[in-house]
């Protein structure tokens, strides 16, 4: 039998299960006995044609199944298939974070408005030089 490790994001679908046995002589044929004996998870990993998602990245042995013979690799004893849905989202808070901060810099002063008066640049003046180059 194959062992299938089972992430955290489906393993509702699998009433909490990390890792299970299943038979198969090909990663299809492990997929198909997972869905079988866990038809909740079919949604997670399958598409509308019965076809593996799209989304969801399968590994044999650490090896994505894409390199191999996809769905018809064969699968052995000692074999641990990886499911591993990709994860997408976040993009939205990080946008608001960011458009506040923007707001939030176009409250606080300019860099120059807080320094002295004899410290600031005035037009036609040269740059100031760092000390150290040449």
């Amino acid at each position: 039998m194959t062992t299938v490790r089972i992430p955290p994001v489906l393993r509702q679908a699998t009433e909490g299960a990390k890792r299970i046995e299943l038979p198969g002589a090909t990663v299809g044929e492990v997929l198909a006995s997972l869905v079988a004996s866990h038809p909740a998870i079919a949604p997670q990993l399958l598409d509308g044609a019965g076809e593996l998602n799209r989304f969801v990245n399968v590994f044999l042995n650490e090896t994505d199944i894409r390199h191999l013979k996809a769905l018809e690799t064969p699968t052995g004893e000692q074999d641990t298939l990886i499911l591993l849905p990709a994860m997408a989202g976040g993009a939205g808070d990080y946008r608001r974070r960011r458009r506040r901060r923007a707001a939030d810099a176009d409250q606080m002063p300019r860099s120059d408005a807080s320094m002295a008066p004899a410290d600031r640049p005035t037009a036609g003046s040269p740059p100031a030089r760092r000390s150290g180059s040449c």
